[in-house]
């Protein structure tokens, strides 16, 4: 289509330009291209690895529609329709409904940790950092420890953004080790070069981006 020409346009000009390629890669997931889009979001990160977190928020979109298509396909638990009403306050923004929405699923599935998870989002989409945390915590600890990392990383993330370095750099810490090798990816090493850049450790912050 025409929005997909015009970053092919764009690519053609400045082919070393990594927001092309996730934008365009954006707009193919949205109309449900997902090979194409994710080659493009792969170039796009082979050229900025600091677009990942974009990506990710993308695919996690995605992600929820698809979850979202599926569970209006067909008949729904209660726990099944708590959980479809919360994802759509959260695409909403919703988030004192959201919250409402996961507490009960909670209630019906106290051991499935994605209640925990999307509540927290929910709380920290509301500016409520706390109970966010306190929400991812309950979460992870449902989880084998090979499980963990992504949510580490959000649980840092929220640390960061509120100026709690030292908090985010040990869990930066743990979701490398949670990692499958023990191996930082790009989002490990950009988020802990950030956190060493605001400790004022200039030269380990430098190699956090590498």
């Amino acid at each position: 289509d025409n929005a997909v020409a015009d970053y092919n346009s764009a690519i053609a000009v400045n082919p070393s330009k990594g927001s092309n390629y996730y934008y365009r890669g954006k707009i193919r997931y949205d109309a449900g291209k997902i090979d194409e889009a994710e080659a493009d979001f792969k170039r796009a990160l082979e050229l900025d690895p600091g677009l990942k977190a974009q990506v990710d928020a993308t695919r996690t979109l995605a992600a929820v529609k698809q979850l979202q298509a599926n569970l209006d396909a067909k008949p729904k638990t209660p726990v099944e329709q708590a959980h479809s009403d919360g994802y759509k306050q959260l695409d909403a923004k919703q988030w004192d409904a959201a919250i409402a929405s996961f507490t009960k699923a909670i209630a019906l599935a106290p051991n499935d940790h994605w209640g925990y998870v999307y509540r927290g989002r929910a709380h920290k989409g509301k500016g409520d950092f706390a109970k966010a945390i306190t929400d991812l915590n309950a979460g992870i600890a449902l989880l084998k420890p090979a499980e963990t990392a992504n949510f580490i990383n959000e649980r840092a993330a929220i640390h960061y953004d509120q100026g709690s370095y030292a908090l985010a750099l040990a869990d930066v810490t743990k979701a490398i080790a949670a990692n499958t090798g023990g191996q930082p990816d790009h989002w490990d090493l950009l988020l802990r070069g950030k956190i060493y850049a605001k400790q004022g450790k200039t030269a380990p912050g430098r190699a956090g981006f590498q």
